[in-house]
């Protein structure tokens, strides 16, 4: 059913109260993305569709009438059923970073030879090692020499840097994310791998500098937060950038230029992952 934003979250909070087991809301075709939204904000299309998802047919015939009755056109359509679950797991088995990483869904077993094992239960938070730009983090991590290093994972998402970090022998791994649902998935996966992550709000990051600083975000946010990672970073670290296009790099470069050396750029289909040297200070 299509809404504008104004009508959507009361639209949803009444379809839940009609007995919806959920409701979702998607913008409609045509709408430009939402990418990149200032910090602290929840911006929303101007035209939604939900989609209302009952598991009673006549819960489902009520609430299209009471839609109807408001002059709403609401759509009802029968939903086979499927193994969700199973539905959800395709697709993703273990895969191998730099050839001796590997991420292992909880419900797979890792090969035998296997060197490096991070499982992992992916969640609603970001992040399984099957996007380009998580990958080409994992694949600098794993060809990294983290041993006694102190690594800060910013924008952890599902926190799979920071627990790919602990695995290669970091000795501190610090994960900061803005998202109270990120950090319990952090939690979640470093107790299922019995891997010590501390799992941070960016306001709560214990003080204390890196020796390498990772951050798969955005263009946008990593250019806003340049002096906050390069001010976390001690001279002669290492900063690796990602969540980043091909023709997004050199702004996202230019932002910490003169405070970090740029060492290369590596790409894989659009995305593209800077690995940086903070310079010493003078």
């Amino acid at each position: 059913m299509a809404a504008t934003a104004e009508e959507a979250w009361t639209l949803g909070d009444e379809l839940e109260g009609l007995g919806a087991l959920s409701v979702s809301l998607q913008p409609r075709a045509g709408s430009p993305p939402q990418l990149e939204p200032e910090p602290g904000t929840t911006p929303l299309w101007t035209e939604l569709v939900l989609t209302a998802l009952f598991a009673d047919g006549s819960a489902a015939d009520a609430a299209v009438s009471r839609l109807r009755a408001r002059r709403l056109d609401p759509e009802l359509r029968p939903c086979r059923e499927r193994d969700w679950i199973a539905a959800g797991r395709e697709g993703f088995g273990p895969r191998c970073f730099a050839g001796r990483l590997w991420i292992v869904p909880e419900w797979c077993e890792p090969p035998a030879d296997a060197e490096a094992v991070v499982r992992l239960a992916p969640g609603l938070a970001f992040g399984t090692g099957m996007h380009p730009t998580t990958a080409l983090c994992l694949e600098w991590l794993a060809g990294a020499e983290l041993d006694g290093r102190r690594v800060i994972d910013y924008g952890t998402g599902s926190g799979i840097l920071a627990l790919a970090a602990a695995r290669l022998g970091a000795r501190e791994v610090v994960a900061v994310d803005n998202d109270p649902q990120a950090l319990a998935a952090v939690r979640a996966n470093a107790k299922l791998n019995t891997l010590t992550v501390t799992a941070v709000a960016p306001e709560a990051l214990p003080p204390g500098k890196a020796d390498i600083v990772v951050a798969n975000i955005l263009a946008r946010p990593l250019v806003l937060l340049a002096d906050t990672l390069l001010a976390r970073l001690r001279p002669g670290g290492r900063l690796v950038l990602a969540g980043i296009t091909g023709d997004q790099a050199d702004v996202v470069a230019a932002a910490y230029a003169g405070r970090a050396r740029l060492l290369e750029r590596r790409t894989r289909g659009e995305w593209m992952r800077l690995d940086m040297c903070r310079v010493p200070l003078a």
